[in-house]
């Protein structure tokens, strides 16, 4: 079908005669009346329904259509340099904060725990572990689940807490170590 043909058929006048009178009424300043008379007509048309339909037409052709890989290789090319952009991830991230947030429930979560799951921390979490080459810095042990860990602790030094100088990447068992007796789950993160 060609493009378009859904919206024509509702259509009582050809293409060139609307624009014709889109152009003589440029510029044009209408009444309060005139106003409320086209917000009416405008909302019994039909042809301002057909773009609606046009999507669910559109929608169900194209259901059960497989891509080339030439067009999906191109989608996924523009994803990837969308999502890299770190301004990207972090308005994103912003966007759904807060009350802002669907599971929003009242500002309950510790602050630790927010913080560990902001944008903000995965991005230092992966400059930290860019900068030391991917590898414990003790052990120097590559290929194995890394921890981020601070230098000085978050507790006290809230203000250096994407500090890309205050962190150090540790092997999971280099950092439980460093830590104690305690469960590698409570330093997982950093």
């Amino acid at each position: 079908m060609p493009k378009g043909i859904y919206i024509r058929q509702f259509r009582s006048k050809s293409l060139d005669h609307v624009l014709k009178i889109a152009q003589s009424n440029k510029g044009k300043k209408r009444t309060d009346e005139q106003k409320r008379s086209l917000s009416l007509a405008h909302k019994n048309n039909k042809a301002v329904f057909s773009s609606i339909e046009n999507l669910k037409k559109a929608t169900i052709i194209n259901i059960g259509r497989r891509k080339s890989q030439q067009e999906i290789e191109k989608q996924r090319e523009g994803l990837r340099r969308h999502w890299e952009n770190p301004e990207t991830k972090i308005k994103a991230s912003l966007r759904c904060r807060g009350d802002k947030g669907t599971n929003w429930q009242g500002g309950k979560t510790a602050k630790n725990k927010s913080l560990r799951n902001s944008i903000q921390f995965r991005l230092w979490r992966e400059a930290v572990f860019s900068r030391d080459n991917w590898a414990c810095q003790e052990c120097g042990k590559r290929g194995v689940f890394l921890h981020p860990h601070h230098i000085k602790q978050l507790s006290t030094h809230p203000e250096l807490a994407f500090a890309i100088d205050n962190g150090i990447t540790y092997c999971a068992k280099c950092h439980q170590h460093l830590h104690g007796n305690i469960k590698l789950s409570e330093v997982s993160n950093g």
